[in-house]
């Protein structure tokens, strides 16, 4: 019958472009003709990906919804969580993974460009010398290949004198931190992790204002820069702590 018709196709382990595993497209039938629907569709590749890689030990604590922006040369893919395989269409020239999400600026926004390390420009901070920032290099796999990803990130040692939940919020950073920015403010959350002592976090690249909380929804209260160590290259300003991919140059 002639009309609008949805085509969707579906297998095993395989992914479209945009990394739906069963990617449906709407066509249209006329009298007495035929249409094609066309796809890009294909087993997907499989990443193992290690988190905070420039940290290995202690295992730091990784916000609960933390989203991971791969990077390729065919646009970003946000993939929630933290999982430890992620499958992802075969392109042959890989992709980059960031911790947090990405957003390209445009037009009408500045987007979210200091999650990724490549964003940061050299600069003098703090009296140091720092290279520009690096991405890392992309890895790519053939389908139904496996090959390993290493995903860097900021890392914060956060001090508190009671058992309380945690939240990190997007800031502006202190003067002098040539802080590419985020103009899409983010919001992590941890659950209750805060002891009474340290809790080593995980944190995306860029600037932050931490804040603990004895319930779930509970009113929040910042966290002073004075409980804050950054455990890899930071900044602080205040109660604003900048975590910075660079390194010297």
């Amino acid at each position: 019958v002639p009309g609008t018709y949805s085509v969707t196709i579906n297998r095993s382990n395989s992914v479209d472009q945009s990394q739906a595993t069963s990617p449906t497209k709407s066509v249209v039938v006329a009298a007495g003709g035929s249409v094609a629907a066309q796809f890009q569709y294909d087993y997907a590749a499989q990443f193992s990906v290690t988190y905070a890689s420039n940290y290995p030990t202690p295992v730091p604590r990784f916000p609960t919804n933390l989203q991971t922006s791969y990077l390729s040369t065919y646009g970003v893919s946000l993939v929630n969580g933290t999982p430890s395989q992620v499958g992802l269409h075969p392109y042959s020239s890989g992709y980059s993974g960031i911790a947090g999400t990405y957003i390209a600026p445009s037009q009408s926004s500045a987007g979210c460009v200091n999650v990724d390390p490549a964003a940061w420009p050299a600069a003098t901070v703090g009296g140091t010398p720092l290279a520009a920032g690096v991405r890392q290099p992309p890895v790519a796999a053939p389908p139904q290949g496996t090959t390993s990803m290493s995903i860097p990130m900021g890392i914060v040692s956060v001090r508190h004198n009671t058992t309380a939940f945690l939240t990190a919020v997007s800031a502006t950073a202190a003067p002098g931190a040539a802080d590419p920015g985020c103009a899409t403010a983010m919001t992590f959350t941890f659950g209750q992790v805060l002891i009474n002592g340290s809790t080593v976090i995980a944190l995306p690249y860029g600037s932050w204002n931490l804040y603990s909380h004895s319930t779930a929804n509970g009113t929040r209260v910042p966290i002073t820069g004075a409980n804050l160590t950054g455990l890899v290259r930071s900044l602080l300003g205040g109660n604003v702590i900048t975590l910075d991919p660079r390194n010297p140059a």
